[in-house]
């Protein structure tokens, strides 16, 4: 599988994973529908499907935590940046990856180590991954507040037919609450019905009676009203204990309420209580839902009106804890005059939507938050019209922008037509599927972007999402770097030793050119113990080696005297030194700094004195005189064997020899 596709696959397995986290299960039934077939990976009309026997195990994986979440992050850790390919799918590294990239998405306590071993895998390339999960952060918001959306008729066949695929979808309980909110209402519309056919009847009955005992009545056709009355209550009570719902009835000309148990419960009272509206409005409604709950109630009962109600309260329960309902009712209306007679309705505990729906505002907030003040970068959307629909950060006040400046206009009304051109192709690049990174210069600044495409519920690009940040100072920096290493390698190779520097592992990151000049090979990338191994002296390299190691293990100077190989095959001796260069921030040692001086001349002149000196001492042994040597102090140098053999003076004895003949000489004179 070429490196491309397995990107592409990677990504749509990425998004089906944290897609496990969203409550709505639309963003993961329709891109679990994109890998298996149903549609393209990550928009890649080539990339080839999986089977869903091969993405059940994507699904039942769970996130890891404590050891196993350890050993993600040292998988992660260890990984080699430079050689970056996209894993293979349930392979231990895309685990792994998927593993740390979740608790990064999810922002758990084990985020900020995650994102350190993310840094590790994907280097450079950490951007990407950050722009892909705030676009799928994006997505499941956009699911969020479209709750309307049904699966696909592919979707429905998909489950319909891979019955373990759609237990792992479909086990999500605000999904099926809401399906039970339907049939409810359904439910109470067809009970307000038959309730209001069975009293008509009764009335009819009792009249007809009264006045008319000849008059038939038909009673078969009241019993079968008052069966499926019975049946149509039964069902009701059925869908209401599945969904944990309670019900109502206001009567609303007596003010009076009648509440079943577990609408008592969603209240926080016992099962044996009861509870107007009006004390419902005064003691247990929220303050700030009070006035709105009020006015939705107006409406309802309005004449004018249709007669529903839907609203969401908070309820302050008795003991302090709070709770979120959402009421759902139904007005009956007389038809003359038309008046508001009854309403029946039910309620449901939403606090866990609710409490969602919160945690996800201000994660919306947190990031529109982020994309306003991101430090030195600008976030942008542009749809398919090229026409922004966001634009956010500091890198457009610092190129002299406001986001009203681009909001809502195209890229030829917001820009300059030369940078809108250049941007045009990126940007239709994007919207192709194909995302794009390039540097580029505007507004007197220097960019870095990345361009992704945004797809729609159905698999198309509608949108693209760019990232932008300033790397001007990293520019400026990036040309001072460049004139200073000019600098010093024209300094190095302006000298005549060998200058050489290595990082801590002993890699060599550059030789000047004496190197080049000496031995007749250009520089390559190599090491210190090839270096040693190739070209140093064999009597030497082992030596060499062990100076060097200890030195990195003390963080001592390196210093040491050996052969090197010249050119012509010749070794000539060096003196080599060199001193470790600590990080400021750590004080860790990251290079070494060192020369190799040619001191082959000395050790030459060393060799010839010391072969002199042996022949001196092997002439002045064989003479039958003494002789001897002392320096200015008295100090004795040397004595040749006959001065040991007369005196049998030696060692400390002989140390000052001058003193003693001097008194020996002026005994004499005296």
């Amino acid at each position: 599988m070429c490196q491309l596709r397995k990107s592409c696959l990677f990504k749509e397995r990425l998004f089906v994973y944290l897609s496990r986290f969203c409550e709505v299960r639309y963003c993961i039934a329709r891109h679990i529908g994109f890998l298996v077939g149903l549609g393209y990976p990550a928009g890649d009309r080539h990339c080839l499907p999986q089977t869903v026997e091969q993405v059940l195990p994507l699904l039942q994986r769970s996130l890891p935590r404590g050891e196993e979440l350890e050993r993600a992050i040292a998988l992660c850790a260890a990984y080699d940046s430079s050689g970056f390919e996209c894993p293979n799918p349930d392979a231990p590294e895309e685990s792994a990856i998927i593993a740390c990239a979740t608790h990064v998405f999810l922002q758990t306590s084990d985020a900020s180590r995650a994102i350190v071993a993310l840094q590790q895998v994907f280097g450079t390339r950490l951007e990407i991954l950050n722009v892909f999960l705030a676009f799928v952060r994006m997505a499941h918001h956009w699911a969020q507040i479209h709750r309307e959306l049904r699966f696909e008729e592919d979707i429905n066949h998909l489950l319909a037919t891979h019955e373990v695929l759609a237990n792992y979808l479909l086990n999500d309980p605000e999904v099926e609450d809401n399906a039970l909110n339907q049939r409810v209402l359904l439910e109470i519309a067809e009970l307000g019905q038959l309730k209001e056919e069975h009293k008509s009847l009764a009335v009819a009955y009792e009249v007809v009676s009264r006045e008319n005992e000849q008059l038939p009545i038909e009673r078969q056709q009241r019993q079968r009203v008052e069966e499926n009355l019975r049946q149509s209550e039964a069902r009701l009570q059925l869908a209401l204990d599945a969904a944990q719902m309670g019900t109502f009835v206001w009567h609303i000309q007596d003010e009076r309420a009648e509440l079943d148990a577990r609408m008592l419960v969603l209240f926080g009272l016992p099962t044996d209580s009861t509870l107007t509206l009006r004390e419902a409005l005064a003691n247990f409604v929220h303050p700030d839902d009070g006035t709105g709950y009020a006015e939705a109630l107006a409406r309802a009962i309005d004449p004018a009106g249709d007669g529903a109600l839907r609203q969401e309260i908070c309820v302050v329960h008795p003991d302090g804890s709070v709770r979120w309902l959402a009421i759902t009712g139904q007005t009956f209306f007389e038809i003359q005059p038309r008046r508001a007679v009854r309403m029946s309705g039910i309620a449901a505990d939403i606090s866990d939507r609710k409490l969602a729906q919160l945690a996800l505002q201000r994660s919306e907030a947190r990031l529109r938050a982020v994309a306003a003040n991101l430090p030195n970068g600008a976030v942008f959307i542009v749809d398919r019209e090229l026409r922004y629909q966001l634009a956010a950060g500091k890198a457009l006040e610092q190129a002299g922008m406001t986001p009203e400046d681009l909001v809502d206009k195209t890229i030829w009304e917001a820009l300059d037509p030369e940078l809108a051109t250049s941007y045009e192709s990126y940007f239709r690049q994007a919207l192709n599927g194909e995302p794009y990174s390039l540097e580029h210069h505007s507004h007197e600044h220097d960019y870095a972007s990345h361009g992704v495409p945004l797809f729609d519920a159905q698999g198309g690009v509608e949108a693209v999402l760019a990232v932008s940040y300033d790397i001007t100072e990293r520019k400026l920096a990036e040309v001072a770097l460049r004139e200073s290493e000019q600098r010093f390698r024209l300094m190095a190779d302006a000298v005549p030793q060998i200058v050489w520097i290595t990082d801590a592992q002993g890699r060599v990151e550059f030789f000047n050119k004496q190197w080049s000049n000496y031995t007749g090979v250009t520089y390559e990338p190599t090491t210190a113990a090839q270096v040693a191994a190739n070209f140093v002296h064999p009597e030497d390299g082992e030596r060499t080696m062990a100076a060097f190691n200890e030195a990195r293990r003390t963080g001592s100077i390196f210093a040491v005297e050996h052969r090197i190989r010249s050119a012509q095959g010749a070794y000539r001796w060096f003196l080599v030194r060199a001193e470790p260069y600590r990080d400021p921030q750590t004080g860790e040692i990251v290079r070494w700094f060192g020369a190799s001086v040619d001191i082959h001349d000395r050790k030459q002149a060393e060799a010839t004195i010391l072969q002199r000196e042996a022949q001196f001492r092997q002439l002045a042994d064989a003479m039958p005189q003494q002789v001897w040597i002392t320096d200015t102090q008295g100090k004795t140098q040397y004595v040749n064997q006959q001065w040991t053999t007369y005196t049998g003076l030696q060692g400390e004895r002989t140390a000052f020899l001058k003193p003693l003949l001097d008194k020996d000489l002026d005994e004499k004179i005296g």
